[in-house]
């Protein structure tokens, strides 16, 4: 099944995924996101999607489960510090995101890892807090 769709291919369904999701519609981004890791269990961008569907469900635990299989990547450990943010596990998640940080501070990773601190330091609810907190499945 890997040669079913080639990297292009994958990268367009995982950009559709990630609109989905943006837009709340995170049964869909999960169907898109669980085709792209049947077809690629390799794959960063099904276990960052599959993760933000778990975050959105206030799962946090199974986003580390799955995000702790994933391959080891700035973007991952981005979320990775998110999920135990969202676990109440501050030390680990401050630690995780500093990291990335100062390991790829100009990365897209570094900017989700600014949001999630941003998140634990303030109690207004950051942009990355209102997408993962988009359940719906309206249009």
């Amino acid at each position: 099944m890997p040669d079913l769709l080639d990297s292009d291919d994958l990268r367009l369904l995982a950009d559709i995924g990630f609109i989905a999701a943006s837009h709340g519609h995170m049964a869909h981004a999960k169907a898109i996101f669980g085709a792209i890791d049947a077809m690629r269990p390799d794959s960063e961008a099904a276990a960052i999607g599959l993760a933000m569907v778990d975050l959105s469900a206030a799962n946090p635990e199974a986003a580390l489960v799955r995000l702790n299989r994933a391959p080891v990547t700035p973007a991952v450990r981005a979320f990775r510090g998110l999920a135990y943010l969202r676990s109440g596990d501050h030390a680990s998640a401050s630690a995780i995101l500093e990291s990335v940080l100062e390991e790829t501070p100009t990365d897209a990773a570094a900017d989700i890892a600014r949001a999630a601190r941003e998140e634990a330091r303030s109690p207004v609810q950051t942009g990355l807090s209102e997408l993962l907190a988009r359940r719906s499945e309206a249009p």
